[in-house]
């Protein structure tokens, strides 16, 4: 019964160290494409490694991406409290206006800081 299980998250790890890996080529082969960046940086925060996804996302908040804007928002906050950044998470998850992606999920979250 363990077997299967062990076995699929070892596969699972494999795939997102090959995501990653792919990632990393497409960004390389087209650095300026912030699609690549937004979702290497989500699989990075996927795989604990909000230290790496944090620049990304500061990247994408700091440029003018308005389709990434909302969804780089939450995700930074995610990767700040990961990071123990709990105030640098408020003052992100303070931004998340109603409507918003997440909003009700920030709200849920700031209420527990």
């Amino acid at each position: 019964l363990h077997y299967p299980l062990r076995r699929q998250r070892q596969m699972c790890i494999r795939d997102s160290q090959e995501a990653l890996a792919s990632f990393e080529k497409l960004i390389q082969a087209q650095p300026e494409n912030i699609t690549y960046q937004f979702y290497q940086a989500n699989l990075l925060l996927s795989e604990k490694k909000s230290g790496e996804a944090i620049p990304i996302f500061q990247k994408i908040l700091a440029g003018d991406y308005p389709l990434f804007e909302e969804q780089a928002r939450w995700y930074l906050a995610l990767a700040f409290l990961e990071n123990n950044e709990k105030e640098n998470a408020k003052t992100l998850l303070e931004e998340i206006k109603v409507e918003q992606f997440k909003s009700k999920e920030a709200a849920r979250v700031l209420s527990h800081l």
